[in-house]
């Protein structure tokens, strides 16, 4: 495989995390008040939810043996949904 497809498939495993975490940060900023005052900014949110995603993803990767199964990516949300409401104080309502 040469370099340029190499990029190109580590470029299209890391879309799917990236746009998951840019829209739940975006949308949770519409529904879901934070109730810590040391909240993260929407741009830490995303780095910190894209980096749980990629780590699900992987390791979805590795148990599952193939990329692109619901199953890995059910894992990814659900995980990212985990996280975000980790990140946003949620637990103290």
């Amino acid at each position: 495989m040469s370099a340029y497809l190499l990029l190109v498939h580590l470029l299209n495993f890391l879309a799917a995390p990236a746009a998951v975490a840019v829209l739940l940060v975006f949308f949770s900023r519409f529904f879901v008040t934070p109730n810590l005052p040391w909240v993260r900014s929407p741009a830490g949110q995303v780095a910190v939810v894209f980096g749980v995603n990629t780590f699900v993803l992987a390791a979805s990767l590795l148990v599952l043996g193939q990329d692109g199964r619901m199953a890995g990516y059910a894992a990814m949300v659900l995980g990212a949904a985990v996280c975000q409401w980790a990140l946003l104080g949620s637990w103290r309502d």
